[in-house]
């Protein structure tokens, strides 16, 4: 997605449905619930969100979405060897959560199983600050602001805010509120 809109869509709002599928799976396992299938379905809605359709394998000029954006990033940061190390890492880390829900994990390593979701999520946020980073580079270069830096640090900082208040508004500051992050004034 090369566009605001759909970048602005992708990151605030199919990030979230992405992480609140893989936040009921882990509910899930918490409660030891012995029903696999409900497990299996929010890991396989969090895969439908991240690959998202047209998307190639090998390809990082088709696709919408986060699948596609790992792409790019990875293409832009020379992590790109047929697929991005962000995606070929999804897919493992999804594999061993599904081994562990099919194995009946939850109930017995519970701890095991939680660290392996937060890696799922910490690695989704990996694509997000690769593509704030790659934007905030063309500011730099260009001059131009840019309103795709205010959506991804949108996206990313608010994750900050509970680790340390006085970071998030340095960030948010000098991101959003700055006009590094705003190419179009209300």
């Amino acid at each position: 997605i090369h566009n605001l809109e759909g970048t602005a869509a992708l990151v605030l709002n199919v990030i979230m449905a992405f992480w609140g599928h893989v936040g009921i799976l882990l509910q899930d396992c918490k409660n030891e619930s012995k029903d696999q299938a409900t497990s299996l379905r929010s890991l396989d809605i969090a895969v439908a969100l991240w690959v998202g359709s047209g998307q190639a394998r090998d390809e990082n000029q088709n696709g919408y979405s986060l699948y596609n954006m790992a792409e790019v990033a990875g293409y832009r940061f020379n992590q790109d060897e047929a697929e991005s190390l962000v995606n070929a890492e999804f897919v493992e880390l999804v594999l061993g959560i599904r081994n562990d829900v099919l194995q009946d994990s939850c109930s017995t390593d519970y701890g095991t199983v939680r660290k392996k979701v937060q890696a799922l999520m910490q690695n989704a946020n990996v694509a997000i600050v690769q593509m704030l980073i790659h934007h905030i580079q063309d500011v730099v270069e260009n001059g131009t602001p840019s309103d795709f830096v205010e959506v991804l640090s949108l996206a990313i900082l608010p994750q900050l805010y509970a680790c340390n208040n006085g970071d998030f508004e340095l960030l948010v500051r000098n991101t959003v509120r700055s006009d590094m992050g705003q190419s179009t004034k209300a």
